[in-house]
């Protein structure tokens, strides 16, 4: 493992867990801050070429930063005249198949032996790059953190450029796992006898930084799992409430909040053992409790009380004898007497332990009021996943999704064969009356990617216009999801509800035939973002297609909607003969990768992959919270 300047590479630990002295001049990187306002791989790889350090991946946090990265690499030239060649006729056997990939702004830098990987390319595009780096004739891939996990693109080097993020929650350091992943990624299994990290520090971070995260043990394993409506669904088809509850329980994600339990544990143990040490204080007088409180109340109340009494004192000698103000000057007056005959005639008042008595039933008050707070957070996180699941179950028994034996209605039935961002209220539209049933394949199409695109990428823009059918079944939707936010809102349901149409008008016109250069010179949005959206529309779109549930109109018009948008490059990408395309070095031979059984009864076109390894790093995987569209 390295850290570097950018002018030269330094081992960051000169033994294990011990970082290198020469590096602790630097410890936030302020020696090179002048020369590192941007980065420039050229020297890097020049020097990594030397040193026999590639082929590798440069990770970064952005797609901007990977294209910019790639484009300083035109002038560096480490092909072979073998590798060239093979390369290029690899490149063009690859475009014959998949011709849409002609004139990509890519392939002039992948001829070169450089690429990017990010969730903006093409799918075939990746998957290009992918084969041609396994294969050595690829170099360098600037690519995002996501590449880093369930890809198979080995690298004798890995480049982490920043060891910090912004993220939604601000800027911030890596964390250990994220660090892992990306250097797990260094060294070529029955290749390589050794793999290199290289660090390159900045004016923010510095070595010691780098060292630190470079040391630290990977982070807690924790679970992912959420109760969604057709989890709920799926589980009260098979079993009862109770049995349901049980296997909830038995979750990894119970499992893991178990862990997530024990410093609370540990705070509740050290409070009561607090309180039971302030408890144990003897008064000499054995003043019970509540007479203690009583004497201490009195003494608090008689300033103000005789403050007040002053103030009537002084209105009766302002205004005369005023028989309201006299009675209650009376009434007041009667107070403090009580109150200081509380005091004088308690044995505490007498004590010279009082003060410190006053103390400790302080720290008792503290100290009680915080192990409520933790039994409140403990009782919160045992039962979590299983309050969630009982607040979906109340939402759908109240709806009609579930009978009195809390099995799932025909409607219920319905939703639990849908796999979409929120099942609930995709049910509730494809079963509203008067919403989807007169709407055309693409107009279909359209509206059902508004409920899909979750994307919250700014400034966006598409220069087709949404169609007067598609906009007016778009507000239509809005009012129905408007009531069921209201209805999760009453159940305390926290799934998002999607209706994002800032995409929508590229899915109608595709659907309506428009060519694929034509819809990406249309807009900003990146294209693995768009043929993403689109396989996912296409996915929901096959599963209405075969709901028996829905009239045969819907079903058709969905049918006919897939067929419209899945098409090139949207379909899955044509894969050459191995011997043609993918001919992998000996020392790494090919692992054939299992496809998908094709389902029956399905319609003839080719399977979605929704939700494959390469398209789970898209950058709309972040919910869109619930707002009314932006329609005209």
């Amino acid at each position: 493992m390295a850290g570097t300047d950018r002018d030269k590479l330094m081992p960051l630990f000169e033994a294990p867990g011990k970082m290198n002295r020469k590096l602790k001049t630097d410890m936030k990187g302020q020696r090179f801050a002048k020369k590192q306002r941007f980065f420039r791989p050229n020297d890097l790889i020049a020097v990594m070429a030397e040193k026999d350090m590639l082929p590798a991946i440069f990770f970064t946090f952005s797609r901007k930063d990977c294209d910019k990265h790639l484009e300083f690499t035109q002038t560096l030239k480490l092909l072979t005249p073998a590798e060239r060649k093979l390369l290029n006729k690899k490149v063009d056997d690859y475009v014959a198949l998949n011709p849409f990939l002609e004139g990509n702004q890519s392939l002039p830098y992948i001829r070169n032996g450089f690429a990017s990987h990010h969730a903006g390319l093409l799918p075939a595009m990746k998957h290009l790059v992918e084969i041609l780096f396994q294969q050595g004739l690829i170099k360098v891939v600037f690519a995002t953190e996501t590449l880093a996990a369930g890809i198979n693109m080995p690298a004798r080097s890995t480049v982490i450029t920043k060891i910090s993020k912004r993220t939604n929650d601000g800027h911030r350091i890596l964390t250990a796992s994220e660090f892992l992943q990306m250097s797990g990624r260094a060294g070529r299994r029955g290749m390589d006898q050794v793999g290199y990290v290289i660090i390159v520090s900045s004016q923010y971070e510095g070595a010691l930084e780098a060292a630190t995260l470079a040391s630290s043990p990977p982070d807690p394993l924790n679970s992912q799992f959420t109760p969604t409506y057709g989890m709920v669904l799926n589980l009260l088809q098979k079993h009862t409430l109770e049995q349901s509850e049980f296997l909830v329980r038995q979750s990894f994600a119970q499992f893991t909040s178990g862990r997530r339990l024990r410093p609370l544990e540990e705070s509740k143990a050290h409070h009561e053992e607090e309180l039971q040490e302030l408890l144990n204080f003897k008064c000499p007088y054995d003043v019970a409790d509540k007479d203690f409180h009583g004497y201490l109340r009195a003494k608090d109340l008689i300033h103000d009380t005789a403050r007040f009494v002053r103030i009537l004192q002084k209105q009766l000698k302002q205004h005369g004898d005023s028989p309201e103000i006299h009675k209650q000057l009376q009434h007041e007056q009667g107070k403090l007497n009580n109150l200081r005959a509380t005091v004088d005639n308690s044995p505490c008042q007498q004590c010279h332990l009082l003060r410190k008595h006053q103390r400790i039933e302080e720290r008792i008050q503290r100290e009680q009021r915080k192990l409520k707070v933790v039994n409140r957070m403990m009782s919160e996180q045992h039962d979590t996943y299983w309050r969630q699941f009982v607040n979906i179950y109340n939402l759908l028994r109240e709806s009609g999704y579930l009978d009195e034996d809390d099995k799932p209605t025909r409607r219920g039935e319905l939703t639990a064969q849908l796999r979409s961002e929120n099942e609930y209220a995709l049910a509730e539209v494809l079963l509203a009356q008067g919403v989807l049933d007169d709407l055309r394949a693409p107009q279909f199409a359209t509206v059902l990617s508004a409920m899909l695109n979750d994307s919250n990428r700014e400034n966006l823009f598409v220069k087709f216009r949404l169609s007067a059918d598609a906009v007016q079944t778009l507000q239509k939707i809005d009012l129905l999801f408007k009531r069921v936010d209201k209805l999760q809102h009453k159940h305390q349901v926290d799934v998002p509800i999607t209706l994002n149409p800032v995409a929508s008008g590229l899915v109608e016109s595709w659907a309506q035939g428009c060519t694929w250069e034509r819809l990406i010179a249309s807009t900003n949005i990146g294209e693995g973002d768009i043929v993403r959206q689109l396989r996912r529309t296409a996915d929901v779109l096959r599963q209405i297609s075969r709901l028996s549930e829905l009239p045969n109109a819907i079903t058709h018009t969905a049918k006919e909607a897939l067929k419209q948008i899945y098409r090139e490059p949207i379909k899955e990408i044509e894969l050459p003969e191995e011997n043609d395309l993918i001919e992998q070095q000996a020392e790494a031979p090919e692992v054939p990768e299992l496809q998908p059984e094709q389902p029956k009864g399905q319609p003839d076109v080719p399977p979605v992959e929704s939700e494959g390894n390469r398209e789970r790093e898209a950058g709309l995987s972040n919910v869109v919270p619930f707002q009314s569209p932006e329609l005209g």
